[in-house]
């Protein structure tokens, strides 16, 4: 990057997504000499990048339109400051799976960032329920908010939201992560193996039987 930071300085779109050798040095580079980047994508990269080199990287990008950080872990108080100090032009921002993310940190983007449209809060569980009663009606321009997979969110509140802001979409899957291998939370209970194992070998027996007639 910081080699292609010496021929490019014109870049208006850069997706670094999944590139886990990218370092602070190189985005601050390519950052540094492209001030006019209005999409940075840096999603699932939580090896190298911090939250002090990623800050840095975004103060001189003030024309940035779309940031998608999802996934990078290790990002939280001085990313999003950053964004809700200087990078008031965001209209789409994705910082899923971000569970530091603090209540202090949502309030810092709605009101740094008037232009938001989109917002993707994916698994940011750090998040309380009275946070996002109170910050998101501040985002007057939002039309759509994903919330799946924040535990603290409850139906009644999500409804008060859709009845507050009625020109948004709120996207909501699942109220926190799952174990697609643990039936209890569909079931209400857990399912006893014995019981599994003698259905089975019913189903086994059945067929057996359905043999010896022909």
């Amino acid at each position: 990057l910081q080699s292609l930071a010496g021929g490019c300085r014109a870049l208006k779109k850069l997706s670094l997504a999944g590139c886990p050798a990218v370092t602070d040095v190189g985005l601050v580079a390519i950052a540094s000499a492209n001030p006019g980047i209005e999409e940075l994508s840096v999603t699932v990269n939580s090896e190298n990048l911090t939250d002090e080199g990623v800050a840095t990287a975004l103060r001189g990008l003030r024309r940035l339109k779309v940031f998608d950080c999802s996934g990078c872990t290790g990002l939280s108080q001085k990313t999003l400051t950053t964004i809700g100090r200087y990078c008031e032009w965001v209209e789409e921002l994705f910082v899923g799976k971000l569970r530091d993310l603090k209540d202090e940190h949502l309030f810092q983007v709605v009101r740094g960032c008037p232009r938001l449209r989109l917002l993707d809060l994916t698994g940011c569980s750090s998040l309380s329920e009275q946070a996002l009663v109170e910050a998101i009606p501040l985002a007057r321009k939002l039309q759509r908010i994903c919330l799946s997979m924040i535990p603290s969110l409850s139906e009644h509140a999500l409804d008060y939201l859709r009845h507050r802001a009625k020109g948004v979409t709120f996207e909501r899957h699942l109220s926190r992560w799952c174990d697609p291998n643990n039936l209890k939370l569909y079931l209400g209970s857990e399912v006893p193996a014995a019981r599994t194992k003698k259905v089975k070998e019913g189903k086994k027996g059945k067929k057996k039987k359905k043999g010896g007639k022909k």
